[in-house]
């Protein structure tokens, strides 16, 4: 009986060990999806940079856009633990500069949700009050 409940045990490991697998996975895609078409919103910018005469600027904007697709590339090509590596080894050698990106983040995060909680939710007040005003003259 005991030999049973060890196999069943070892079964259920690996089950979960499957799922949490494929799960990473899934989440992997999306994020390199997520960059790769950031890469072409940033390419894009650099192309109307580019036909308004700011040849300079759109080059260094293209230079970025390589960097980010290749980033994307290099996500989608990798596993999951081997992605967790490698980010635990920069970490590890680069402890500044990941914390001044989370600080970054973290304050980037904060400017986004207070802009975005100040915002009216449905109408514009504009919108509602020049409603509002003609509404008041035809009566």
């Amino acid at each position: 009986m005991a030999e049973g409940v060890k196999n069943e045990g070892r079964r259920l490991a690996a089950e979960a060990r499957s799922v949490l697998s494929q799960a990473a996975g899934e989440r992997k895609n999306a994020a390199a999806d997520f960059i790769q078409a950031l890469a072409t919103a940033v390419d894009r910018g650099a192309e109307e940079l580019a036909d308004r005469g700011r040849t300079g600027t759109a080059s260094l904007v293209r230079q970025a856009s390589g960097e980010i697709d290749s980033l994307a590339r290099q996500i989608s090509s990798r596993e999951p633990g081997e992605l967790l590596a490698e980010l635990s080894d920069f970490a590890r050698r680069r402890p500044a500069l990941v914390t001044a990106v989370a600080v970054a983040a973290g304050f980037a995060a904060m400017r986004f949700f207070m802009s975005t909680a100040d915002r009216p939710t449905g109408h514009s007040g504009a919108a509602t009050e020049s409603v509002e005003t003609r509404a008041g003259r035809e009566v």
